[in-house]
């Protein structure tokens, strides 16, 4: 799963811009450990979480063969943000 930081809240640049079906995303990381509940992308969430190494993760499920090489976190506490 790739999740876009919002800049205005994280302290520092975590991730890479990424651009996929004309869009443009800054910030982008990769986790394997968020939970399927907070899979809504019309919700806000706020997170605490640890970095890792960026690992380059060629098997994909998209009908795209592009590869996107950004780091990964591992997600400690998830809350949904009030918007």
């Amino acid at each position: 799963m790739l999740i876009s930081l919002d800049t205005n809240s994280v302290r520092g640049n975590f991730g890479r811009d990424v651009s996929f079906n004309g869009r443009a995303f800054k910030n982008v990381v990769k986790t394997y450990s968020l939970e399927a509940s907070r899979l809504d992308s019309a919700r806000r969430y706020s997170f605490m979480f640890y970095q890792t190494d960026v690992i380059a993760n060629h098997s994909c499920n998209l009908s795209t063969t592009n590869t996107v090489d950004v780091p990964q976190i591992k997600i400690k506490e998830v809350a949904q943000t009030v918007q």
